[in-house]
């Protein structure tokens, strides 16, 4: 147990709060501009996925500002499952995000290992379509950091530690912007 608690430490330590302040931002400018964020993942992902889809459409509402439009496109089990079947698991999220992306929309894709084959797609599908992208891995080479036009990048290569701190940057984000915004609506007074 010490030793899983040390590395969890270990890798928050090492976390680029600069760059999670720099996610946090970009998603009230997308907030703002009424873009949709849409997320995905697979396995233990696509439940930190779904998480973060939660506590962005709940956590941070605040009556003087727009909601966040989200959509996890794990979330839909009939539809990507039925991509699944018919495309093959490399096109279940970009198959998606052609009936429902928009020029400016952001994609937000978690994998631990940063090679899922339909994490890399989508990332690929929606950098060519003038969207914005962001990659949530750890630091075992994979090719999500290098493709997505921004990531947050967990220094670990355990699986669990990743996703563990996955979970914790998804709420230091959420609290980011609650008290962000809490403090632009007291200093406009």
């Amino acid at each position: 147990m010490e030793k899983y608690l040390e590395e969890l430490k270990t890798a928050i330590d090492g976390l680029d709060l600069a760059g999670v302040k720099a996610v946090s931002d970009l998603l009230v400018e997308a907030r703002q501009k009424g873009e949709t964020i849409f997320l995905c993942g697979l396995g233990g992902s696509a439940a930190c996925a779904s998480h973060f889809c939660n506590d962005l459409a709940k956590l941070t509402i605040c009556s003087s500002r727009k909601r966040f439009r989200v959509i996890n496109l794990a979330d839909n089990i009939p539809l990507f499952t039925a991509w699944m079947n018919d495309k093959g698991l490399a096109s279940c999220f970009s198959e998606q995000l052609k009936n429902l992306f928009q020029e400016g929309d952001v994609l937000i894709a978690f994998s631990t290992s940063g090679n899922s084959k339909s994490i890399l797609q989508a990332v690929r599908y929606v950098n060519s379509h003038g969207g914005c992208t962001i990659g949530m891995t750890g630091r075992s080479n994979g090719l999500l950091a290098k493709i997505a036009q921004k990531a947050i990048v967990v220094p670990s290569n355990h699986m669990q530690r990743i996703e563990d701190v996955l979970l914790i940057v998804c709420h230091l984000i959420c609290s980011y912007i609650v008290e962000e915004h809490s403090l632009n609506v007291r200093r406009r007074r």
